[in-house]
């Protein structure tokens, strides 16, 4: 009984500071265009991967990061072979990832530094996504806090694809249960509704369970972004209403961006 009385008390407390946060977000989103947020700053918070400007952009992708050694606030990290992609869209996909200063005054850190490159970002249902190709460059972060862990990846597409992608992950995501390349078994996979965001071109979500834990994904695009985050926590509340929080501050960060 205390220990339940226990995380009730601290999610109602994290609720309160993540309300307080989206709320900071909306003047914080005012200097997103011009690089004036602390978070995924070149130089400072971020690692970028990047190449000449007069290369061509890599459309190969890497895996991406999927917590199947270890579930809980101790996950693998990023696969180290990211493409580079192009180096516009890395700074952008850098500015695009959840802020810093908002995920700190709710207790989370990063476990994996925001770094740009080319990241294939669908894992679910061992299925990959045709439009993977297109991904001409992003960013990805991680975070955790005593009870969860988050992930991020933006993806950017051209001529707007960003949607079409987003409808891939949709139709793919059909099966009950699947398995990670290394044997780890992923059960009881759900459709997830996030709560509604004006101004996205696709918007999808679900929630599976990862030894014992559960996982919630959220895909938001808007023009030619797509942000994939996921979400490990327990119990499957935790994990659900958390998704739906950070979706909503990660869909206001992306359609802050400029055209």
């Amino acid at each position: 009984m205390r220990r339940l009385r226990h995380r009730t008390t601290r999610h109602t407390r994290r609720t309160a500071g993540v309300g307080a946060t989206l709320a900071a977000l909306a003047l914080m989103t005012a200097g997103c265009s011009s690089g004036s947020d602390t978070a995924g700053s070149p130089g400072t918070t971020s690692s970028t991967t990047t190449q000449s400007p007069s290369a061509t952009p890599s459309t190969t992708t890497s895996a991406a990061p999927s917590p199947t050694e270890q579930v809980g606030p101790q996950v693998p990290s990023p696969s180290a072979t990211v493409a580079p992609g192009d180096p516009a869209a890395g700074e952008r996909g850098l500015q695009a990832l959840l802020p810093e200063g908002a995920m700190k005054k709710v207790g989370f850190s990063y476990t994996n530094q925001p770094t740009a490159g080319v990241w294939a970002w669908y894992d679910a249902c061992g299925g990959r996504l045709p439009s993977n190709a297109q991904i001409v460059g992003g960013a990805h972060a991680r975070w955790t806090d005593s009870v969860s862990t988050i992930d991020q990846v933006v993806a950017y597409y051209p001529n707007d694809g960003a949607g079409e992608a987003v409808s891939q992950a949709e139709a793919l995501t059909k099966c009950a249960n699947w398995s990670f390349a290394d044997g780890t078994k992923v059960t009881g996979v759900k459709p997830h509704k996030l709560d509604k965001v004006g101004g996205l071109s696709g918007q999808f979500s679900w929630c599976e369970s990862i030894k014992a834990v559960t996982r919630c994904t959220a895909v938001v695009s808007a023009g030619n972004t797509v942000t994939r985050l996921w979400v490990l926590a327990s119990p499957a509340t935790e994990a659900e209403q958390t998704i739906n929080t950070f979706a909503t501050l990660a869909s206001a960060r992306i359609l802050s961006q400029p055209s």
